[in-house]
């Protein structure tokens, strides 16, 4: 499916719904959108953390999966892709 629209901005005060990013499988988002994330919204930040602590034995299983996160209070829901399994820029 084409991408029928771009949009410039901050991604964090989107008006939309969905926020999707990609994160490292090791729990930490320390820097970029992720960082930003989880300063706006620790509770995402705090469920990445235990998924990541959960599954640190293969680290590289996790990859491709998401996790999704529902911010109730600014009504998003944060998706947090596993793209690498180190940390650094994707």
């Amino acid at each position: 499916m084409p991408i029928k629209e771009y949009r410039k901005g901050d991604l964090l005060e989107s008006p939309l719904f969905y926020i999707a990013h990609g994160v490292n499988c090791r729990g930490v988002m320390g820097a970029g959108i992720a960082r930003s994330i989880a300063d706006k919204w620790p509770e995402t930040n705090t469920k990445y953390v235990e998924y990541c602590e959960k599954n640190k034995d293969d680290p590289c299983a996790m990859l491709g999966r998401s996790l999704a996160t529902h911010e109730k209070d600014s009504k998003k829901m944060i998706f947090s892709i596993k793209a690498v399994t180190i940390m650094g820029y994707i």
